[in-house]
């Protein structure tokens, strides 16, 4: 009987030995998730906190991606509307670029320039209705 008890405390020895590794094991493996997604959240967090404070910090949308430019890796850099209008209508390569004024980029219809009267004058002389040029006789 000794041999028999024996053997059973063997056997139960050792399931309770493989019971602890493997709740040890799964122990193991939830808390690694955890932690993976307690990461993942704070990365996320970090990256809202940091986006929001990009935003406050600038006071219009060009300063706003300048900020931004700064903290991407990616090669070049980026053309603001404005900045991209200018590029588009001077076929060369230069680029304007127009000041912030209490306004930002933009600008209240009083403030855009009008053509007085005698650039009015001297167009209606040298261009018809049609903005077609008159034929000067001569």
């Amino acid at each position: 009987m000794s041999t028999a008890l024996q053997f059973f405390g063997i056997v139960a020895l050792t399931v309770l030995s493989i019971s602890t590794i493997l709740v040890a094991l799964t122990v193991f493996h939830t808390s690694e998730r955890a932690f993976r997604a307690l990461d993942r959240s704070h990365d996320r967090w970090v990256k809202q906190t940091t986006d929001l404070f990009d935003r406050l910090m600038a006071k219009n949308w060009a300063e706003l991606m300048d900020i931004r430019s700064f903290d991407s890796e990616e090669v070049g850099g980026f053309y603001t509307p404005e900045e991209q209008t200018a590029r588009e209508e001077a076929d060369e390569d230069e680029i304007t670029q127009l000041l912030p004024t209490r306004w930002g980029t933009l600008q209240p219809s009083s403030d855009i320039p009008r053509p007085d009267a005698d650039e009015e004058r001297l167009l209606a002389e040298d261009f018809d209705d049609q903005g077609e040029p008159r034929r000067r006789s001569g």
